[in-house]
């Protein structure tokens, strides 16, 4: 960075990126993290999703030459509050009404309580934390890991992933560990086809196919 400038303020403050891009980080001893990416943005319930800012508290800005530029003089028209959105009391604010994730479409914001990503969870991806459900339509490839607080479920293949959840897990596809694989659920775990992979539940776990060289734990049953 050669020069930076400072904005001035706006007349709405959001407090989750509008767009998200998934930009490795460069680490303090000079590596490249592409696994910890934050491309999901999450929400917790009640939370301010934006709000209102007025005239008295907005600041100048400067540009990179020290030229003075001034805040944004209208308004600001909150976006409308559409499905798990709420307004504030003083009506300067829109509130998460649960946890999830904030999509902003044709100035309409709303909370979705699923998160679906494109394709598999890869380096386009990273690591996933998540407040809600995710549901991957792809595979988890090797390396990456899932901490899901609600229900998990995959379609695709998972390879040495680890996945966590706080909710039920629903695998789809078979897990090919090659004893790096670690799936846990504090509920229960419903699957397939498990080979050499870490198995964990606080419930059942269920595969329609089976195990080979795994180990698998239950504090229910497992069939």
């Amino acid at each position: 960075c050669i020069a930076q400038g400072t904005p001035p303020t706006e007349a709405l403050q959001y407090s989750f990126p509008r767009t998200v891009q998934a930009t490795p980080k460069r680490l303090p001893n000079g590596q490249v993290d592409f696994y910890n990416l934050g491309t999901i943005p999450n929400v917790l319930q009640h939370q301010v999703l934006v709000r209102r800012v007025p005239v008295a508290q907005r600041k100048m800005g400067l540009s990179v030459t020290g030229k003075e530029m001034p805040p944004a003089d209208e308004d600001g028209q909150l976006p409308s509050p559409g499905p798990n959105v709420g307004l504030s009391p003083a009506g300067d604010a829109l509130l998460a009404l649960t946890h999830g994730y904030p999509v902003l479409l044709d100035e309409v914001l709303c909370v979705e309580s699923t998160y679906r990503p494109d394709g598999e969870v890869d380096f386009s991806v990273g690591n996933v934390t998540c407040v809600g459900d995710f549901v991957v339509m792809g595979d988890v490839q090797s390396g990456f890991s899932i901490q899901c607080a609600q229900q998990l479920t995959v379609y695709g293949v998972v390879e040495q992933a680890t996945l966590t959840a706080g909710g039920a897990v629903t695998l789809y596809g078979n897990v090919f560990g090659n004893a790096k694989a670690r799936i846990s659920s504090a509920v229960s775990i419903h699957g397939t086809y498990i080979d050499t992979a870490s198995v964990e539940a606080q419930q059942d776990i269920l595969l329609r196919q089976g195990a080979r060289h795994s180990h698998l734990q239950a504090g229910g049953s497992i069939i």
